[in-house]
């Protein structure tokens, strides 16, 4: 049963902080959301409604600034959406149109649904709740043919966001999470030294080789070398590559629903082995996601902390200890 619009976050930090509301966020896959649909999805401790018409995605507060209903509860009428409860009228833009009870009367002009920035690239809709200060990066494969694409996810986390980053671009895991396909727990490989930089276009890493029993979606043992991309505080991005031409990539933009509800999309580019390959990958992606989500569950704090030294960090967490330091400089805050 859907209740009452949460229309703020109960509870502070990291969600309601101004850096993250100037940043894009996936709200929703393209594909899946159709002309005439409307939604309710959840960003950043905030109801939303997200509809389409023409061809154009609109993502507005789920509130009706008439009695306060639920617009997502409406329906789309002839490119507009209609309030369910007393069939208030907005168009796109979020100006209300059509008061029923009184058509002959002009429309206050306060008659207008909270709107934000919305847009559509690399297959997914992206939200700003405030003023964006970056696009959404280019992504790398996106335009290459070479390439198949599959869209998985998303995957819900009962933890925060960088907790969900940090597994991702975290390599000393996988041998203990994923024995027998990304690692074995029984002979792990050391993590050698690798590059970290910093610049006007996010973090990048690399390169880190490890050994794994069954390291892509044919199921075989390869020698991967992984490099690490992230370009925005919560668009993790890893490169991995077997020889001089067969590699893959997962593009991961995460999704802050509240300060420890998170929500990983995946969008992974493969150049080889691609007849049949949406399947194999999407169930293997299924496999890796699952065993790393009751682990991420289970960290405490659910947000990392906002003093290094309140855990214990070693020369392979290099990256996250770098990535921390970078949320903070963009004044994405931790746990107290």
């Amino acid at each position: 049963m859907r209740g009452r619009p949460r229309l703020a976050a109960e509870g502070g930090a990291m969600i309601e902080s101004e850096a993250l509301k100037n940043e894009w966020h996936v709200v929703y896959r393209s594909k899946d959301l159709a002309d005439g649909d409307v939604r309710l999805v959840r960003l950043l401790g905030q109801d939303l409604v997200l509809w389409r018409h023409a061809g154009r995605a609109a993502a507005w507060l789920d509130l009706c600034i008439h009695r306060g209903a639920r617009l997502s509860l409406g329906r789309v009428t002839n490119g507009e959406l209609v309030c369910p409860y007393h069939g208030w009228r907005y168009d796109l833009d979020g100006k209300c149109t059509l008061i029923p009870a009184q058509p002959k009367t002009p429309i206050p002009a306060r008659a207008r649904a909270e709107t934000y920035h919305c847009q559509e690239k690399n297959g997914f809709i992206w939200v700003c709740l405030g003023e964006p200060a970056h696009d959404v990066p280019v992504h790398p494969e996106w335009e290459n043919d070479d390439f198949l694409k599959v869209f998985t996810g998303p995957y819900t986390f009962q933890a925060s966001a960088p907790r969900a980053v940090e597994n991702v671009i975290d390599v000393s895991h996988f041998p203990f999470v994923h024995d027998s396909m990304l690692g074995q727990a029984g002979d792990p490989d050391e993590i050698e030294n690798y590059d970290v930089e910093q610049s006007n276009e996010g973090l990048r890493a690399g390169p880190i080789v490890v050994s794994q029993p069954a390291g892509d979606h044919r199921r075989i043992p390869v020698r991967s070398t992984y490099r690490f991309w992230i370009p925005r505080p919560f668009m993790p991005y890893l490169m991995k590559s077997f020889d001089a031409e067969r590699c893959f990539s997962h593009f991961m933009p995460v999704t802050p629903v509240e300060n420890d509800v998170t929500l990983m999309w995946v969008l992974t580019s493969a150049n080889f082995d691609k007849e049949g390959g949406e399947a194999r990958i999407t169930k293997r992606n299924a496999d890796v996601f699952g065993e790393d989500i009751p682990i991420v569950n289970s960290q405490r704090p659910a947000m990392i902390p906002e003093a290094l030294r309140q855990e214990l960090h070693v020369r392979a967490d290099k990256l996250s200890v770098v990535y921390r330091r970078w949320l903070t400089d963009l004044g994405v805050p931790g746990a107290k």
